[in-house]
C-alpha cells in the first residue's frame, strides 16, 4: 500500500482512539489511569497497523489475532506480555471496536470472537538435593517444635506431600508398622503413600512425645 495510505491510516486510528477516550470519559466516567490504559494499549494496536498497512475500519478478526499472537510471543525488542497484560489488551480492543460498532462506524465488530491464545503451562520450580538438605536441617533441638517440624518436613519431602496435606495429618491416618499413611488431597480426594524410613523415624518420636 502506498505511504499516503499509512498516514490515513495513522491518522484514523489517533481519530477514533480520541473519540473513544472521550465516550470513555465522560459517559462512563471512567478514571485517568484507566484512560491511560487504552490509551497506550490502543496506541500499540495503531503501531501494529501502521507496520502491516492495515486500516483499523478494516481491520478483520485474523488481523486483530495477529496482533494478540505478537504480544503474546514477544520480539526481540518486546518481550511477551504476561497473561493478565495480554487479557487487559484484549479487552480494551473488545471495548474499542464494540464502540464503533454500536456508533454504526463498523459494520462487523472483528473483536467480538478475539480469544487469549492459550498460554504454556510452566513447569513447577524444585529445590536442589543441597537445598532440601539445608531445609531439613533447619529444626535443630529436640524439643516438641523442633522434632514436629523435622518430622513434618521429613514427611513431606519422603511423601511428596503439599504443605496443607501435612498439617491436615491425623495420627489415625500413620500406620508406622506398616509404613503408609492417608493423604488427603484436593477435593477430598484420599490416597495412601508409602512413608520412607527416616521420615517414618520423626513421625514415631513426635507421636510418642505427644
Amino acid at each position: 500500500m502506498s505511504t499516503a495510505h499509512t498516514i490515513e491510516g495513522a491518522r484514523r486510528i489517533n481519530d477514533l482512539t480520541f473519540d473513544f477516550l472521550g465516550y470513555l470519559e465522560l459517559e462512563r466516567g471512567l478514571s485517568r489511569n484507566t484512560l491511560e490504559a487504552y490509551r497506550s494499549d490502543l496506541q500499540q494496536f495503531g503501531e501494529f497497523l501502521e507496520r502491516h498497512d492495515l486500516d483499523p475500519l478494516g481491520a478483520k478478526t485474523v488481523d486483530l489475532m495477529e496482533f494478540v499472537s505478537e504480544l503474546a510471543n514477544g520480539s526481540p525488542d518486546r518481550a511477551a506480555a504476561a497473561p493478565a497484560t495480554l487479557q487487559r489488551k484484549i479487552a480494551s480492543l473488545r471495548s474499542f471496536y464494540r464502540h464503533l460498532r454500536r456508533e454504526q462506524v463498523i459494520d462487523h465488530d472483528p473483536a467480538s470472537e478475539l480469544r487469549a491464545p492459550r498460554s504454556r503451562a510452566r513447569l513447577p520450580k524444585v529445590l536442589s538435593r543441597d537445598e532440601v538438605g539445608r531445609l531439613l536441617e533447619q529444626p535443630r533441638g529436640t524439643s516438641p517444635a523442633a522434632l514436629r517440624d523435622r518430622a513434618l518436613l521429613e514427611t513431606m519431602y519422603a511423601c511428596g506431600l503439599r504443605a496443607s496435606e501435612a498439617i491436615g495429618l491425623e495420627l489415625s491416618e500413620l500406620d508406622l508398622e506398616a509404613g503408609i499413611l492417608t493423604a488427603h488431597g484436593k477435593g477430598s480426594k484420599e490416597r495412601i503413600v508409602p512413608i520412607g524410613s527416616p521420615s517414618a523415624g520423626c513421625s514415631s518420636t513426635c507421636a510418642a512425645r505427644g
